[in-house]
């Protein structure tokens, strides 16, 4: 751990993931935007269903807007063929 600080140590986790995770010349076109720590937010990410690294890498695909891009659907609402294979009820 690089903080004592829990809050600290989840914004120092993003900020080196995204360091190394993108090339300098695309970081210059992109900074990171502000955000914030909802009540609860920290003690969850200690929860053993989920991995630490996982939900960092969510958040900065999240940051970056390019969630959708970067994350596949899941495989009960899309078929091979792009045809959703559950249908909403109405």
């Amino acid at each position: 751990m690089a903080h004592d600080d829990p809050e600290a140590q989840l914004w120092w986790e993003v900020e080196t993931r995204w360091l190394m995770s993108m090339p300098e010349q695309q970081r210059r076109a992109f900074t990171l935007p502000t955000w914030t720590v909802e009540d609860g937010f920290l003690a969850g990410l200690e929860h053993p269903v989920v991995r630490r690294r996982k939900t960092i890498a969510v958040m900065l695909a999240i940051l970056h807007g390019r969630v959708w891009d970067e994350h596949t659907t899941h495989q009960f609402l899309e078929s091979q063929v792009g045809k959703p294979r559950l249908s909403p009820r109405g």
